[in-house]
């Protein structure tokens, strides 16, 4: 009986919510109750940089990420639906934040960033996250999706 019920909770809650795999320390979720994804970021995804060429780069695109390489250097050639990038070192942090208006920042404690976003259409969400150098060079980069039905 306690198996029956262990399994029947966690049916409901896969109905009502999906999370991606952790990437690099950032996390996407969907609560289909509220129809609001959360995009989870820890300290780890935006790793300090003895050299203030390297930055971080989260985005988030909608169905597709088309981008080009030319001599080394890549181009986004989609728009971001959520895009945030910059860089941490020890003497300060720089972070420029780019977001749609159904977004809003909330306050976490620890030292977590969190954004959730509401109203959310159907489709494939990816979650992009890219460490570079001079804001062109692509060093590594990890990627891993959302789809919301």
């Amino acid at each position: 009986m306690k198996n029956l019920l262990i399994l029947f909770l966690l049916g409901t809650a896969t109905l009502f919510a999906q999370t991606t795999p952790k990437i690099n320390g950032a996390t996407l979720s969907y609560n289909k109750k509220t129809n609001t994804m959360t995009l989870t970021m820890s300290d780890k995804t935006f790793s300090y940089a003895d050299n203030s060429d390297y930055d971080t780069k989260i985005k988030i695109v909608r169905e597709y990420d088309l981008t080009m390489k030319i001599n080394g250097m890549e181009y986004s050639m989609t728009e971001p639906y959520f895009m945030t990038y910059g860089a941490k070192n020890p003497m300060f942090w720089s972070f420029v934040t780019e977001k749609p208006g159904n977004c809003t920042s909330i306050e976490t404690h620890g030292l977590n960033y969190v954004y959730k976003f509401s109203k959310m259409k159907r489709g494939e969400y990816l979650l992009i996250i890219t460490k570079r150098c001079d804001e062109k060079y692509v060093e590594q980069t990890w990627t891993t999706s959302l789809v919301i039905k």
